[in-house]
């Protein structure tokens, strides 16, 4: 089932259901769309009534030129409000940042699964001045250049590796995205902070899921809120950060023991 859901600014946002049981709503990363996490929603659809919806500034909805991460708890919070039922939400690396930040102001879930959120544990003048660059070059129209840039610095593929990328269908996606995720870059490496003493612990589990072979700087932001007392901490042997879509099934696994 397709719909629309007006968020607190009137941005409209496209969201989809499918499956029976528990909800359970998947909010995706900065890879794409809704359609990035298509995969882990099949895994799941047989244990929970599943949600899914294209984040501002993509796929189908719409977008403000103010952004913030304020912005997009609020977009849950709009999405949460339509269901039948209060649900738990899964969050996949930006999108597990914006169900942190959620927690962290006290939504109220049946549930959180954290996956790979990329929190900037501590400060990294390098990192922010790259994700204005960034910003900069999606602006004078050089978008190839800012993907390949974005993946080269901030994820540490070699050009080879971003050569490989660009004959595939999710390079598409990437450019399509550019303007969007560059943003969500600069959010992370710049201007977002969180500071992870401040929470208090919720009513409801709070699960975070970590691959072994992530990346540099998610490995620390796992690190730091792995060390949360109310945080379970499941690693993934021999995954990186693109785990949730190479391998769904691993993941769902995961959040269905964490619900189960």
């Amino acid at each position: 089932m397709e719909s629309l859901v007006e968020s607190r600014d009137g941005v409209r946002l496209a969201t989809r259901t499918c499956g029976e049981g528990p909800g359970l709503v998947i909010v995706h990363g900065s890879g794409g769309d809704s359609g990035t996490v298509s995969g882990l929603a099949d895994c799941l659809s047989d244990d929970f009534r599943i949600t899914v919806y294209d984040r501002r500034g993509r796929g189908s909805s719409g977008d403000r030129e103010r952004y913030e991460l304020e912005q997009e708890v609020a977009d849950l919070l709009a999405v949460m409000a339509t269901l039948p039922e209060l649900p738990a939400a899964l969050g996949i690396s930006y999108g597990g940042l914006i169900l942190l930040d959620a927690i962290a102001r006290g939504v109220g879930l049946m549930g959180a699964v954290l996956f790979e959120p990329p929190l900037q544990a501590e400060p990294d003048l390098e990192k922010a001045a790259v994700t204005r660059e960034l910003v900069q070059l999606v602006a004078d129209g050089r978008i190839e250049e800012a993907v390949v840039n974005h993946l080269m610095h901030l994820h540490g593929r070699s050009r080879e590796e971003t050569r490989a990328l660009e004959g595939m269908p999710e390079w598409s996606r990437r450019m399509e995205n550019a303007a969007v995720t560059m943003r969500e870059m600069r959010t992370v490496h710049a201007d977002y902070t969180l500071d992870l003493e401040t929470l208090h612990a919720p009513a409801y589990p709070v699960h975070l899921i970590e691959g072994s072979a992530t990346l540099p700087f998610i490995a620390q932001a796992c690190s730091a809120i792995r060390a949360l007392s109310f945080v379970t901490h499941h690693l993934l042997e021999g995954q990186d950060h693109g785990a949730a879509q190479t391998n769904p099934s691993l993941v769902a696994a995961i959040v269905r023991g964490a619900f189960a």
